[in-house]
């Protein structure tokens, strides 16, 4: 009979997610936002109704201090990736999100990145999660969720994270994920999604 404690553990592939509440003047960015929802139409990517503005210029005076912690944070997530050393990540872009009632964003990835995220300017209750999936497309064929007592990080086929006010996240470019409709009938979920690039030197 083989004793459990001579089972040896190894979970491979993971799907790293950081993230962290920083400071921000979110009625600062929210108002910025705001105007600019004013003067530009929405362009559709992901998103199912809502509004998403172009990419935002990097001398936006009132982003910079959002900039600099994005840069901070993905510079801490590519050491903890064993990113090469002699590398420079920098923003290639960013976009500003405001979604009202039901509003959503399918399921999508960010090619052509290595690091993507969001900030989150204003969350109401009930405005919706952030939800990644599996990078198996196979694996909810014979891992169904029926088969398991409990959600753990690796039999899930889907992980939801919280939007909150004031939380940066990020996660590699290439896993998908979603946003679930904003159920507040009466407030704006408000946010920034942005990529960057890798460059060795």
């Amino acid at each position: 009979m083989i004793k459990d404690s001579t089972m040896k553990r190894m979970d491979i592939f993971g799907c790293p997610i950081m993230f962290n509440d920083i400071k921000q003047d979110n009625k600062t960015l929210e108002k910025f936002i705001l105007n600019l929802k004013k003067k530009e139409k929405s362009r559709v990517l992901s998103n199912v109704g809502g509004w998403q503005s172009s990419n935002l210029k990097f001398d936006t005076k009132e982003l910079h201090p959002l900039f600099a912690d994005i840069i901070k944070c993905c510079v801490e997530y590519g050491i903890q990736q064993k990113f090469k050393r002699k590398s420079k990540i920098n923003l290639t872009n960013i976009w500003a999100n405001v979604n009202e009632y039901k509003d959503m964003n399918e399921m999508h990835i960010h090619p052509l990145s290595v690091i993507s995220g969001v900030y989150y300017v204003k969350c109401p209750k009930n405005c919706g999660d952030i939800v990644f999936k599996h990078p198996s497309d196979h694996m909810e064929h014979d891992w169904m969720s029926k088969n398991f007592e409990e959600y753990t990080e690796t039999n899930s086929f889907n992980w939801y994270f919280p939007a909150i006010e004031g939380r940066l996240y990020l996660f590699p470019s290439w896993l998908s994920h979603r946003v679930q409709p904003n159920m507040n009938k009466k407030e704006k979920r408000i946010s920034l999604s942005f990529n960057t690039g890798l460059k060795t030197l």
